[in-house]
């Protein structure tokens, strides 16, 4: 079984991006969006470190996200901070931004929940020149117009060899038997004397069937999007080709006679099943739209998944993380 994310693809490169030295899900999510709607030349960086000014000693301060622009005169620094929680967040967490940006040097604030803020909480952000930004939830009514209405989700393959040729020389004209023998002849020099590994037919066939299937599997995987343009092409049968071309390989008749084996064609049947998962719409202001499901494989690991639009951009990004 392979699952697959059928998503729109979008990409636009507006910014430098600096590694990040911790972060978690959310903070990548925030990163992206800073990156796309940040002006052209400037720099975001995950995880930065900044300087308490006005200490002799050198005291760090990490920033969630810090995007540094040319103002001309001087460099223009944005701080976003970011929680992930499922409850809003109260006037505590807004205490603690306002002690810890006393004394660094940044011109704005900007604090990012996922869950959105307290009434208290606001006021006093607001009061502190802090800027609030939360996750709302999009629905029909409130759909932007600049955003795609994305689907999430996933399709079962099922590979199956129904057919299998042999191309020889000279053409072999017998019934193939699952005990009929395959010669490996090896390439070394005529002078020495070794025996060429051999195999019967069904072990050769179950080893070469895994190997011409994960090959399909790849193939397949590459080109999901363009091979199913649509949701219902994903309800239909496919029957794929594949031939492999081979060498020092020698088929055994029941006479005894060797017969070199010059291609092998493969014809597989794909059988796919869409199986939509349920997702949520979220707006981050009118700066980004994210799209999250999490999908269950069967596996024992749940995938989380998160799909950000940038208002802008043409292009958006998917975010995968894992857990068990």
């Amino acid at each position: 079984m392979q699952c697959k994310l059928l998503v729109e693809r979008l990409q636009i490169t507006k910014v430098s991006t600096i590694m990040p030295k911790r972060s978690n899900q959310f903070q990548k999510l925030v990163t992206y969006i800073a990156e796309q709607v940040a002006p052209v030349g400037a720099t975001v960086q995950e995880s930065a470190e900044l300087y308490e000014k006005g200490l002799d000693a050198k005291v760090s301060r990490e920033v969630d996200v810090l995007i540094e622009a040319n103002g001309g005169m001087a460099t223009i620094r944005i701080a976003l901070e970011c929680r992930d929680r499922s409850r809003k967040d109260d006037i505590q967490w807004i205490d603690d931004l306002i002690g810890k940006y006393q004394n660094l040097e940044v011109n704005q604030v900007i604090a990012v929940s996922s869950s959105g803020f307290s009434q208290t909480a606001q006021q006093k952000a607001e009061f502190n020149r802090i800027v609030t930004m939360s996750l709302e939830e999009a629905s029909e009514t409130n759909w932007p117009e600049q955003f795609v209405k994305l689907g999430i989700g996933m399709v079962n393959q099922h590979l199956q060899v129904i057919k299998l040729l042999f191309v020889t020389d000279p053409p072999f004209q017998e019934e193939i038997a699952p005990d009929d023998k395959i010669y490996f002849m090896s390439t070394h020099p005529p002078e020495i004397e070794m025996e060429p590994e051999v195999m019967d037919m069904k072990s050769f066939v179950a080893k070469v069937d895994l190997h011409i299937l994960n090959q399909i599997k790849k193939y397949m995987s590459s080109n999901m999007l363009s091979i199913y343009k649509t949701l219902e092409n994903l309800g239909k049968d496919a029957l794929v080709e594949w031939p492999l071309s081979v060498s020092n390989l020698q088929l055994e008749g029941k006479q005894a006679d060797r017969y070199e084996i010059r291609r092998m064609v493969y014809t597989v049947l794909i059988r796919t099943e869409y199986l939509e998962v349920g997702f949520k719409n979220h707006l981050l202001s009118d700066k980004a739209m994210i799209t999250s499901a999490t999908l269950d494989p069967g596996d024992g690991n749940k995938i989380s998944l998160s799909v950000v639009q940038a208002n802008g951009s043409a292009e958006g990004k998917l975010f995968v993380n894992k857990s068990n």
